[in-house]
């Protein structure tokens, strides 16, 4: 491939209808700018219609390449303990107020 067809612009993305997966970083940084400009556009529109096309195609290409993983649910509880200075003890008014069942 030609670095002259890899390094399409930003207009030239705009000004197109089509739509093709997002597979470089290019592609992605692109698609990015143009959501932004994007972020007015009323739902419904052509506009908005292209965005929300962009915007799956960029949570797609996100999943993908910066697949975030979730913390243990014990650990970020205890993280956060730690981060407020709060020790089991601190804990107990809350976790009785989360036993008792009230009608």
């Amino acid at each position: 491939m030609s670095r002259q067809r890899a390094t399409r612009t930003l207009l030239d993305i705009m000004t197109s209808d089509e739509y093709k997966p997002i597979k470089t970083k290019t592609d992605y940084r692109a698609a990015l700018k143009e959501i932004e400009l994007l972020m007015c556009a009323a739902p419904g529109s052509a506009q908005g219609e292209r965005l929300d096309v962009l915007v799956t195609l960029v949570e797609s290409y996100e999943k993908t390449h910066f697949p975030l993983e979730l913390p243990d649910p014990v650990e970020a509880i205890k993280f956060q303990m730690e981060q407020k200075g709060l020790t089991a003890k601190d804990l107990t008014p809350m976790a009785s107020l989360i036993g008792s069942t009230r009608c």
